[in-house]
């Protein structure tokens, strides 16, 4: 009984995280860089001051886990061409210059951190090389258009 408590309340805080705070959210990319903020890099633990007063820390963290996991498994599974095309929507939602976010995502690779802990490796290094493979694809064209006099 107790266990189908818990799964209604982790459902229940991640279905409020989804209707008040990842709705109004554009992208997929942006809901994980989201969602990879609300883990402490130090501890990897989750945290949402609204979830947690709401329904307690513990299930607001899970929610927010389980929230990461399931961005990043929809994002993780796209086909190159649609990896792209998520990629650049999210870099031209950002409100900084689309060339500074390019090459910040090119050289410094924040696309590592924002994958959720303890996942399997293989599809981890899968995402990280699709990310860069992505990247390139959006650099290439970058560097085709013509420069604005």
């Amino acid at each position: 009984m107790e266990t189908r408590y818990v799964n209604e309340a982790l459902e229940s805080a991640i279905d409020d995280l989804n209707d008040r705070s990842l709705e109004c959210i554009e992208t997929r990319f942006a809901k994980l860089v989201y969602l990879a903020s609300t883990r402490d890099y130090n501890t990897g633990h989750y945290h949402h001051e609204g979830l947690a007063r709401k329904f307690g820390e513990d299930i607001a963290e899970n929610a927010l886990a389980e929230s990461h996991r399931r961005v990043f498994d929809a994002l993780a599974l796209l086909p190159i061409e649609n990896l792209v095309e998520e990629l650049e929507k999210y870099i031209r939602s950002t409100r900084v210059p689309y060339e500074e976010v390019l090459d910040a995502w090119y050289n410094l690779e924040p696309y590592r951190v924002i994958v959720p802990a303890g996942y399997e490796p293989l599809l981890v290094e899968t995402f990280v090389s699709d990310v860069r493979v992505a990247l390139a694809i959006l650099l290439t064209r970058q560097q085709r258009r013509p420069v604005a006099p």
